[in-house]
């Protein structure tokens, strides 16, 4: 008689794992007609990027910056360094860094070095050829004379800016 219980004890214990083994065969992966999203947006704290070669070497960095999808990246508060001679400083209040293209694209911008302080509301800038340049309205203060027009171009290596349109400059030193 108690032979007779172990075997049906033992017969009990193996039947219950019969669905779990069944469950593990049957398993199956996703139909190819449907796709499987991977990614999500990451967010990055104290976020920094640094060129490595290239022809003008900069620095990028945020306090957060948001990966939109696989080649676009959202910065709040970036601060870019320019290593030119003076150092260039771009600061502005969001921008949206598309890595294919090399280009970061600024809102509220204000470019600072020694020589020049420039604000306009939104442009980009091409890390390869260190050119900012926005069709927008911008401001120029440098050497004491102010500038103020639409269509800005700021070629940073070169150490000059081109203003297309509604030019207004005020010259230091002048009396009236």
């Amino acid at each position: 008689m108690r032979e007779l219980l172990y075997k049906v004890a033992l017969l009990l214990a193996l039947s219950s794992f019969l669905p779990l083994a069944l469950f593990l065969i049957r398993r199956e992966s996703p139909p190819q007609g449907i796709s499987v999203k991977l990614e999500q947006k990451q967010t990055v704290e104290h976020f920094s990027l640094e060129s490595v070669g290239g022809a003008v070497g900069w620095h990028l960095s945020a306090p957060r910056a948001t990966f939109a999808d696989r080649w676009h990246l959202e910065l709040i508060k970036p601060f870019l360094v320019v290593n030119l001679k003076p150092t260039i400083k771009v600061l502005a209040s969001r921008a949206v860094f598309d890595r294919r293209k090399g280009e970061l694209y600024l809102y509220d911008v204000t470019l600072v070095s020694r020589e020049l302080k420039a604000s306009s509301p939104y442009g980009t800038y091409h890390l390869s050829k260190a050119l900012f340049e926005t069709d927008s309205s911008c401001r120029i203060i440098s050497n004491g004379s102010e500038t103020v027009g639409n269509s800005c171009y700021f070629f940073l290596k070169e150490k000059r800016f081109i203003v297309k349109g509604n030019v207004k400059t005020t010259l230091s030193g002048v009396k009236e």
